[in-house]
Formats: C-alpha cells, sequence, structure tokens
C-alpha cells in the first residue's frame, strides 16, 4: 500500500509539473511602446466619427500623434442614447477600436479602446474632471483573459 501511495503521488506530481509549464504564456510585444502613457485627445475629432456610416474609410487625428486609420466596421444605435462605432485599424496591428457615445441628460460622454489580443498594450478613451478626453494605456493581459 505504502508503495502505492508513493507511486500515485509522483504520477500526480508529474502531471501537475507538465500541466504547469504547458500554461505558461509568451510574451506578447507591445503595440503602443512609442506613444507616452497618457495622450490628450480631440473631442472634435472623436465626434466625427460618429457621423461615419459602416464600410466608411476612417483617418482620425485623436491626438498629435495618434492618428487612427481604417474602415468602420460597425456603427450601431442601441438606444436613442447609445451609438457605438466600431473600427478596424489597418495600421495597427490588426488592432480595433470600439467607441461608445452615451448622452444622459443632453451631456454626452465617450468612451472607447483601442487594442488586439496579439498585443500586451492599448489605449482607453477616458473623460477626465474637467471634461477633456485621454487615452490612457492600459494592459490587456487585465482586461481579456486567454
Amino acid at each position: 500500500m505504502n508503495y502505492l501511495s508513493r507511486g500515485l503521488c509522483s504520477v500526480v506530481l508529474l502531471l501537475s509539473t507538465i500541466i504547469a509549464s504547458a500554461q505558461q504564456h509568451k510574451a506578447r510585444p507591445l503595440l503602443f511602446d512609442r506613444y507616452s502613457d497618457s495622450l490628450s485627445c480631440s473631442s472634435h475629432e472623436i465626434e466625427k466619427i460618429f457621423k461615419l456610416p459602416a464600410g466608411s474609410p476612417v483617418e482620425a487625428r485623436l491626438s498629435p500623434s495618434l492618428t487612427i486609420r481604417g474602415h468602420v466596421r460597425t456603427f450601431t444605435v442601441k438606444y436613442a442614447n447609445l451609438k457605438t462605432v466600431i473600427i478596424d485599424c489597418t495600421d495597427m496591428g490588426g488592432a480595433i477600436f470600439s467607441i461608445s457615445a452615451r448622452n444622459e441628460g443632453g451631456s454626452l460622454t465617450y468612451i472607447g479602446r483601442i487594442f488586439t489580443s496579439n498585443y500586451a498594450d492599448g489605449f482607453e478613451l477616458l473623460q477626465d474632471n474637467r471634461g477633456n478626453y485621454q487615452l490612457k494605456k492600459f494592459k490587456v493581459e487585465d482586461v481579456i483573459m486567454d
């Protein structure tokens, strides 16, 4: 019985080691490493995105150092106060820019993200306390689980 317990423990330990080593992830490259962690963003450029129908080409200069180029994949009006645009970015390694406009009580707010699961970083569009928009870098692994 003692030999059986030792053998079983050895097999369990061996399988645990194999499974643990199989779950190691390759480090993904950074897509936005040449950009700072926070970029000021033009609300005027964001607003123009919501005037484009699906299939339209896009070139939006969101900040002085970041221009989005691609095509509008979808333009969706979910409710009277919620619109979402998804852009396939042709010059950013297959990244997708998903952005929503929400109108609550006459106040228009934008939120969105630019990322791809093939890279380790992305940008999130956020509004600060003064109403200005910024693109803030985030780690994709904090948002998406493989």
